[in-house]
This record gives C-alpha cells, structure tokens and sequence, in this order.
C-alpha cells in the first residue's frame, strides 16, 4: 500500500541568439526593414540541480484511497551575455532619408553585457483522492512554491546613490515572495458497465515563477548602461555614429516594486471540466471547457516620463515631449520627454498585469493498436490582457 518515487536529474538549456552584423533599420513609410532585429544578438543559458521526492500512501477497504506527500528543489545558475539595443537601432523616415543619412537613432552602450545569477526553487506538496462510490472520487490538494535569488549580501543589484537621491526610491530591491500557497480540488466521474462515461471538473489556484532573464535586466540595468540618441543629419551608415553625432541621453536603469507593495508571483486560478464518451466502435467523443484567470504579472512602467502630457493624439492618447517629423517618421526630440536629466528609460517592474482566457472545444477520437487511428478537434479561445512581451521575447 505504499510507494516512493525519488528522481535526480542535471538540465542545461542554452539558447543562442547570433545573426549578421548589419545594425536594425527600419525605413518607416515603406513598411521596410534591413538587418537583424534589435534583440540580437544574446546567449542564454541555464544549468540546474533537480531533486524531488514523492511518497504515495493508498488506504481503505481494497486501497481504493489515495494520499501523496512530496518535495522538489532546484539549484543552478543563469548566465546570460545580452543587451537591448546593443547593436544600434536607425530609423528612417523614407528610402530618400536614408540615402540622405536624416533619421533617428538608438543604441545602449555598457562596458559589459554578461551577467551570472544564482537561482533557488523550492515546493512542497500534499494531495489525496478519496473514493465516495464506485462512480465517484473527490480529490483535494495544496502546493506551495517559492523562488529564490541571491539577495543584496551577494551583490547581485548595486545600488545606485545617485538614482535613490533624484527618484526617491532604492534600485536594488530583490524580488521575493513567500506566499504561494496554491490549493486545488476536484471531483472525478466514472460512469457506466465498462466506464464508457468519464469526466471530470477541476478548480486551483497556481503560481508562476519570476523569468531569471527579467532579474538579470535589473542587474545589468543598475546605472552601467547608458543610452546614446540622436535625431538629424548622420551618415556612414552602417557604422554606428559616435558620442559627437549621438550624444549620451542617460542611464537606463530597471527596479522592482517602486511603490514598496513588493513583488508577486504570478497567480492563475482555474476552473476546467470535460466529459467524455466511449462508444462500442471504438470511438470517443470528448467535451471540454474552462477558464483561466492570471494576475500579478509583470508591466513596465517608465519612472522617468514627463509628470504630465505635453498634449493628446487625435484618439486620446497622450503625448510626451516634442515631437519631429520626418517623412511617415514620428520621433520625439531627444530628452524633451525626461522628467529628470541624466536617466533616459526607468523601468518599474510592477505585478499590475492580467491576463483572462477561455475556451470551450469539442472532439472526436479513435486509437487502435491495429488499424486506425485519428482525432478531430474544434476549440474555440479568447484571451485578454494588459501586458506587453519583454524585450527578451
């Protein structure tokens, strides 16, 4: 009536982002683009230490219930050698602009762009499926997960003195949340002589985890990257132009939690149900539907922005700084935009996002060992959202 089931493994994902050397330009009005895009180029790579640990206990008459205790724990590093914009972004407002060598233009410049980050993830879990009747089990479960990173003794955010005077907020602050309790209950259906009726409807409460690759922004983001910017005449393109034709705009710096609310963990809560059909052809029809709701992700708000617009958009949107002109191009003139001199992009890294998703579907199925088999499926999904994607995708 009992089990264990002990794994180990050693995981390494390495992804690898290399492309030609010609510099992201965009020519605006013909909808146009020539060389790689401005994410290249990046090397990414995680190594870890996976442990878990899972005893399973079966109890009642005939060991028709079932109870689960287990742990997991991962070790490893992310190492990560990549930085927005690196290679320069030109703009160009037309084919003629660009021939003339008149657009506008972007590049983030950092005496280094490769940064290592230690990661820590822990979670323990308890479940148990209690049989009601031949036809019925309920069963209930709660996990909790946690997430770590090397916290400020280890240096992994320096603090920058000179943004915590300006701003009024610290920099450094280390993502953390220790309240990921997820519980989780659910009813199973078994119906019929053979069982040819199943089904089932599930609802939980989930968490997510922090991408290692947002922390390791924040770390190279802590005032070593300074931003160059330029609207006008510059030529020797593909070259990218120096401090006289692009001058510096600021330091880009990326925080969390601004408003000392903390961070959260991404949380989904679910509520999912299917019922099925076996037929005596060896066919099964299948039902099935849900719906998902996430919050706490992760949006970038910008600290640095003017504190009010400078004027609206025909559709209400507003305005910041002073805008240029050129061809189908709309620019705004460097750093009129800026509530402070010296910082171009500050990024807050706030849990105000969500995301809300259904779908129902329908299908129709066969598997054969001898003969044929296929599935036919029709789902139907909407999904809405306020975030965006990050820059590394």
């Amino acid at each position: 009536n009992m089990a264990n089931e002990l794994r180990f493994g050693v995981r390494r994902t390495l992804r690898d982002w290399s492309g030609p050397s010609l510099p992201t330009t965009y020519l605006v009005a013909d909808g146009a683009g020539i060389g790689v895009a401005p994410t290249l180029p990046g090397e990414f790579e995680r190594r870890s230490i996976d442990f878990s640990e899972t005893f399973q206990y079966s109890f009642g008459t005939g060991a028709v219930h079932r109870a689960k205790l287990g742990v997991e724990y991962s070790n490893g590093t992310w190492e990560q050698d990549y930085l927005y914009g690196a290679g320069g972004i030109f703009s160009y407002g037309s084919l003629d602009g660009f021939a003339q060598g008149r657009g506008a233009f972007y590049v983030a410049d950092a005496t280094k762009t490769r940064t290592k980050t230690s990661t820590e993830e822990v979670a323990l879990f308890a479940q148990a499926i209690y049989r009601l009747s031949p036809a019925l089990s309920v069963f209930g479960g709660v996990r909790w997960d946690r997430q770590k990173f090397p916290r400020q003794a280890s240096g992994p955010i320096k603090g920058n003195t000179q943004f915590g005077t300006l701003f009024g907020v610290p920099n450094a602050r280390v993502p953390d949340d220790k309240n990921n309790v997820g519980p989780r209950l659910g009813l199973l259906f078994e119906a019929g002589r053979n069982q040819e009726w199943t089904g089932g409807l599930s609802i939980s409460r989930q968490y997510g985890i922090l991408s290692p690759a947002t922390f390791a922004e924040a770390r190279l983001n802590d005032g070593g990257v300074v931003i160059r910017r330029a609207v006008g005449n510059f030529g020797g393109w593909p070259g990218v132009p120096d401090t006289l034709a692009a001058p510096r705009a600021g330091q880009q710096i990326t925080l969390f939690s601004p408003d000392q609310k903390g961070y959260k963990s991404p949380r989904t809560f679910k509520a999912d149900a299917e019922l099925s059909r076996a037929l005596a052809s060896g066919l099964t029809l299948r039902a099935y539907g849900g719906y998902h709701h996430t919050d706490f992700l992760l949006r970038r708000n910008d600290l640095n922005i003017l504190a009010s617009p400078t004027g609206f958009t025909q559709e209400g949107r507003p305005v910041y700084g002073t805008l240029i002109q050129d061809g189908g191009m709309l620019v705004v003139t460097p750093g009129s935009n800026r509530a402070i001199a010296g910082f171009d992009l500050v990024s807050a890294m706030t849990s105000t996002g969500f995301q809300d998703h259904y779908e129902a579907g329908v299908s129709v199925g066969r598997e054969s060992v001898v003969g044929l088999s296929f599935l036919l499926s029709y789902t139907f999904s909407r999904t809405r959202d306020n975030w965006l994607l990050s820059w590394t995708g």
